[in-house]
């Protein structure tokens, strides 16, 4: 009797025992859960915005007459990594009167902040590169490029970039009228001034 009694007690104790573990098993389980459950996972997030450049620039056409006020001329504008001859984008504007042209909004992620260099070339004007412009994100800004003037001389509408007895041909077709690319002076008639104009920079080329 004093035997099963004993034993009796064993098997009750661990019984107890084993209910306590795993009330604390469950208890452990519960808490970790929780804990999983309030903590949340930080992680940084970084969102890319398009932040675009408000871009214009101001050019000068040479041999006008009058030389003051007098600068209106399309122009067909290239945005081009250092050194390369190929453009990130073109574009293609009218300078007025004061020289000035905007190039409007241009997407930052087309044209990350950076250096570049600008290609300008006017309507009967050769081209010119100027280089290591600073694009340096959002702001409005007027890239000044009055020098060296744009070369006068290349009137013929093949727009080869090379002022040459083509040019000549097309301002003597033109002799005496007010056709805009053979009115390099923009002084409202094709005359000699626009012969002297081009002869200036007869057998010359524009920048690539």
């Amino acid at each position: 009797m004093s035997l099963l009694t004993r034993t009796h007690k064993i098997i009750l104790w661990l019984i107890i025992l084993i209910s306590v573990l795993s009330l604390g098993i469950l208890l452990y389980l519960d808490y970790r859960k929780g804990e999983v459950l309030s903590v949340t996972d930080s992680k940084t997030v970084t969102v890319t915005g398009d932040i675009p450049h408000i871009i214009a620039i101001q050019i000068k056409p040479e041999s006008r007459i009058p030389p003051a006020g007098n600068d209106e001329l399309p122009l067909e504008i290239e945005i081009r990594p250092p050194g390369s001859l190929i453009p990130v984008t073109a574009i293609s504007a009218t300078a007025t009167s004061t020289g000035d042209a905007s190039l409007g909004t241009i997407s930052s992620v087309l044209l990350p902040p950076g250096t570049y260099d600008i290609a300008v070339k006017g309507l009967s004007h050769l081209r010119k590169v100027f280089p290591n412009q600073n694009f340096d994100g959002p702001v409005v800004r007027t890239y000044t490029l009055t020098l060296p003037q744009l070369p006068a001389g290349d009137a013929n509408p093949t727009a080869d970039n090379y002022v040459n007895s083509l040019d000549i041909s097309y301002l003597t077709l033109k002799l005496y009228g007010n056709d805009l690319r053979a009115d390099l002076t923009h002084d409202g008639t094709v005359n000699s001034l626009d012969y002297a104009a081009l002869l200036r920079n007869l057998s010359t080329s524009g920048d690539n």
